[in-house]
């Protein structure tokens, strides 16, 4: 006996899920230092309660999420605001491989029942470093002397590493001497002359891998003139994403 044909509807609602992520302090961040990252999950634009969200960073070429190049770095549950809160130190190497300046370009919140998911970035991040310099304390007018010293990276929470292949530029006052390059111990050096007598700052810059707040700079007082001899106290200031050697000049 043949059978009649049969049909039935029902209607369904896919709730909209969105995640959005947020970063506390924004970058440029430094190795060692610890930032807040905040996810807040909604389900039709409604707090989404007691959900876990995992958070990752990579670099993806756009706003999806990678088979591969990407890592993840913890999880939390939403509170009732629809917020997951994760407190994360930035590494100090990544995969084992200790690089002096890099960029992670993306932190995200990825809520993977749901495979919904939004990227933070770019966020910069770079190692601290610090630059010595030493130069004779007085010289003649004219007279060739040698300005020489080290760029270094923090490369581990307590040693530093000579930065080889680096761009070093030496000024006096305002005026550019030269721009060397660091050898494979992070080591510079040049031979320079003054020819006016005076009191001058020499100096010794980093400029960093393109982060506005990244120079590293030393100075050293020189005296061009045989009456007065200028020596040298050295001091380091901490910055937010390297350090300064800075010495400062004092008379006799």
């Amino acid at each position: 006996m043949p059978y009649n044909k049969a049909e039935n509807t029902k209607s369904i609602t896919v709730q909209a899920v969105a995640v959005t992520v947020d970063v506390s302090p924004k970058y440029p961040w430094t190795a060692g230092q610890t930032i807040t990252i905040t996810a807040t999950l909604t389900k039709d634009g409604a707090a989404w309660p007691g959900e876990t969200v995992t958070f990752i960073f990579g670099s993806p070429a756009q706003d999806t999420l990678p088979e591969i190049s990407t890592t993840e770095i913890g999880s939390a549950v939403t509170g009732a605001d629809g917020k997951a809160v994760l407190t994360y130190t930035i590494p100090w190497s990544v995969g084992g491989a200790q690089v002096p300046c890099r960029r992670i370009n993306y932190y995200g919140a990825w809520h993977k029942p749901s495979n919904v998911y939004k990227w933070y970035g770019p966020g910069a991040i770079a190692f601290p470093t610090r630059i010595s310099i030493t130069a004779p304390d007085k010289v003649a007018p004219g007279q060739a002397f040698t300005i020489s010293g080290k760029l270094e990276y923090q490369n581990t929470p307590t040693t530093w590493a000579g930065l080889a292949g680096k761009t070093v530029s030496l000024y006096y006052d305002t005026t550019k001497i030269a721009d060397v390059t660091t050898g494979s111990d992070g080591s510079y050096s040049a031979s320079a002359s003054i020819p006016s007598s005076g009191t001058y700052t020499l100096k010794a810059v980093y400029a960093g891998e393109g982060f506005a707040l990244a120079a590293t700079f030393g100075m050293l007082g020189l005296t061009v003139e045989r009456e007065t001899l200028v020596k040298a106290v050295a001091i380091a200031v901490p910055l937010a994403i390297g350090s300064m050697a800075v010495l400062l000049s004092r008379r006799a």
